[in-house]
């Protein structure tokens, strides 16, 4: 380890979206971290999709809302979640959700929820969150 990685206050193990979104909070409190990540490259297969109305609320303070909204899914495509016996088996189930275009935000905030894929994401954090 350098000396000047020693000299940094806080480590970070794990570069996701936790991670890198604990890196660009420190950051705007003037904290200088490091992150350490294990994988070398963004997921190809995402773990999450989908950034509630809370989460987005982090992203509009970081200033990133408006790229995680670009990024999210067309405003006229369906959202609903769908349960199959396999990718050409029957549906087990559906969870109903409005188009980007029909969906509003809650009362309680100013951003509504987003659809943008973990694959997506990642880079965007990155790209702010490592010089």
């Amino acid at each position: 380890m350098t000396d000047a990685v020693r000299s940094i206050p806080v480590a970070i193990v794990g570069g996701g979206p936790v991670g890198l979104m604990l890196a660009l909070f420190l950051d705007q409190y003037g904290v200088r971290s490091v992150v350490f990540n294990s994988e070398p490259e963004v997921r190809r297969h995402p773990k999450g999709s989908t950034h509630n109305s809370r989460t987005m609320e982090h992203h509009r303070r970081l200033g990133i809302a408006p790229q995680v909204r670009n990024l999210s899914l067309p405003i006229n495509r369906p959202t609903d979640v769908s349960y199959h016996t396999s990718l050409t088996g029957w549906e087990l189930g559906r969870e109903k959700f409005p188009k980007p275009s029909e969906e509003r935000p809650p009362p309680e905030s100013p951003q509504k929820r987003e659809r943008c894929p973990q694959n997506f994401f990642d880079p965007v954090l990155a790209r702010f969150a490592l010089p």
